[in-house]
């Protein structure tokens, strides 16, 4: 006879303490409707279109984000960027913010729009992998269709995939360091067909255009995509040189254009990470940018006594310039938005 597999040990507490809220992944896949999804990317565009488009041509750079849409809250906010900038060059753009704003309500305003309805899975411990895992997994049939709990949005689901991965040595209480190990969790649970994505990430502006064209396309074909990088504040990509990776499972697009004349003003992309159960409506650039800046392993995590599974703790080449492109899914009840529209009538 021969020896049974070996079994994975037992899960650490930080996981088992947080695994008991899981339970409720149902119950939030059941309230996150369709309407759900439209209501809440609609008013991150609105956003984006009053709020941060015009901070960025006053300020040629990339803004803080803005939680509140209220005039006020941005005053404030341009007031301290003044403060701390001493003035100059960005004093005088700034003082034409307001003629900016008016400038941008006389404009059309139109977006192509594709996304793909998810609920939302928050992570349990440092498993934002798997939690980007359980999103796309949710639109896929269990690679073992005869395990009714192999569903994406149940916790056995969760912690079958933290087993799985553990008992191969891909993660130790839930990071993941590895693109290609991140993608072999999903096909190995998930009926779905799924590729590693290299990038070359050498700072080269040509390299970062044919990395935001290559997932454009992608995702515009109805395809999902699962990628890290470096989360800032409000969890938007950052440049943290690796110390804060996060990953991301992106849903959809938003190609945001204005008319009078016609300009395409930017490429955003829809996005669920496990620190929220909100949508994330990134700049595609920026997202590419960050996961290229991923260089090393953050030495507050190294200094947790953790021991995370690091294939090399100077460079993070296992992530950098990588992700996984996932091909849609059949269930054409799962996309819910691939219209070009105008803002207003939406």
């Amino acid at each position: 006879m021969p020896p049974p597999p070996p079994r994975a040990p037992s899960l650490p507490p930080i996981i088992r303490r947080s695994l008991a809220s899981l339970s409720s992944l149902g119950v939030v896949a059941a309230r996150w409707s369709p309407e759900d999804d439209r209501r809440d990317i609609l008013e991150k565009i609105h956003r984006i279109v009053k709020y941060v488009l015009p901070r960025e041509q006053a300020c040629g750079r990339l803004p803080e984000y803005i939680p509140a849409d209220s005039v006020e809250l941005e005053s404030r906010e341009i007031g301290r960027s003044t403060t701390a900038t001493g003035g100059g060059g960005e004093l005088a753009a700034l003082e034409d913010f307001g003629a900016e704003q008016d400038d941008l309500k006389d404009r059309k305003w139109h977006a192509q729009i594709f996304m793909v309805h998810t609920a939302p899975c928050q992570q349990v411990g440092p498993s934002c992998g798997f939690a980007a895992l359980t999103v796309v997994g949710q639109l896929f049939p269990p690679r073992n269709p005869t395990d009714a709990s192999a569903h994406a949005l149940t916790a056995s689901s969760f912690e079958s995939m933290l087993q799985w991965a553990r008992m191969r040595n891909y993660t130790s209480v839930g990071e993941m360091f590895s693109t290609a190990d991140l993608l072999a969790t999903l096909v190995g649970h998930f009926d779905c067909t799924a590729r590693l994505q290299l990038f070359t990430a050498d700072g080269d502006a040509e390299e970062e255009s044919a990395a935001v064209e290559a997932i454009r396309e992608h995702v515009e074909n109805g395809g999902l995509v699962v990628m890290p990088y470096d989360m800032g504040k409000n969890h938007e990509p950052a440049l943290e040189n690796g110390h804060s990776a996060h990953w991301c499972a992106i849903v959809g697009s938003v190609q945001l254009e204005r008319q009078s004349p016609l300009e395409e003003v930017g490429m955003y992309v829809i996005c669920r990470h496990g620190q929220s159960v909100r949508h994330a409506v990134w700049n595609l650039r920026h997202l590419v940018r960050s996961n290229f800046g991923l260089r090393e392993f953050g030495p507050k995590r190294l200094s947790t006594g953790i021991s995370y599974v690091v294939k090399d703790h100077t460079d993070l080449k296992e992530i950098r310039g990588t992700a996984v492109f996932v091909d849609g899914t059949s269930n054409d009840t799962s996309v819910i938005w691939r219209r070009r529209c105008d803002l207003d009538q939406l």
